[in-house]
């Protein structure tokens, strides 16, 4: 059997920041039903480059190809919560009434509750309903943990176990990563490379990369 087409692909991509170069010939590869995560530095331009992923921003160069209709959903670091119920937010882009009701339950919040006075777990447990709801293809999440407790971080680990879609995640929690990734992109020197394995292998796979580099380098000089 063939193999399934990359549901986005991003090749030879470069981006500004300003007078910065921000990317500088990404190649990226979401294939379907992977669980990636986006790695870097702090100001690597991680949360830019999922928005690269997800059509939000052109880069000044390069290719973004799509599979066909690819649907995604997105959780930013920092969700806006609107409508007057959380039902009323969760359904906001078409998701079934049923489906926004169930997710939202089985994030542990009440569809029918008031989208005001939320607490900084709650506004996380209700965007990642709404992203689950929509059912997408693709499913981004920038630091996906934050204000969430250990048992809503356990349930949100099993539901992306077990889901049918492909993710790709940004997140500082190390040991979030270890246990739901099969795959890791790793942004460094505004390029990525591209690890088939989870995040548990890639402090090692680094440490080589990156030895393996050096003495290239060293050889040339």
């Amino acid at each position: 059997m063939a193999a399934r087409p990359p549901l986005v692909a991003l090749k030879d991509v470069r981006l500004q920041d300003g007078q910065r170069p921000l990317f500088d010939g990404v190649d990226l590869a979401v294939e379907p039903r992977s669980r990636a995560a986006l790695v870097g530095r702090n100001g690597a331009g991680k949360s830019t480059l999922m928005k690269v992923v997800m059509g939000l921003i052109e880069p000044d160069s390069g290719t973004r190809t799509v599979q066909g209709a690819v649907k995604f959903a997105y959780v930013p670091q920092e969700p806006i919560i609107a409508g007057d119920t959380l039902l009323d937010y969760a359904t906001s882009n078409d998701a079934e009434h049923w489906t926004a009701e169930s997710w939202l339950e089985t994030f542990g919040m009440e569809p029918h509750k008031s989208t005001k006075g939320l607490s900084g777990g709650e506004i996380r447990r209700a965007a990642l309903a709404k992203a689950f709801a929509e059912e997408p293809d693709l499913l981004l999440l920038d630091e996906p943990t934050n204000h969430l407790d250990i048992l809503a971080i356990e349930l949100l680990e099993n539901e992306l176990l077990s889901a049918r879609f492909a993710v790709l995640v940004v997140s500082h929690d190390r040991a979030f990563l270890n246990r739901v990734t099969n795959t890791v992109h790793w942004l460094e020197n505004r390029r990525v490379r591209t690890l088939n394995k989870g995040f548990v292998e890639f402090d090692e796979w680094a440490t080589k990369v990156t030895e393996e580099e050096a003495e290239s380098l060293r050889r040339l000089t």
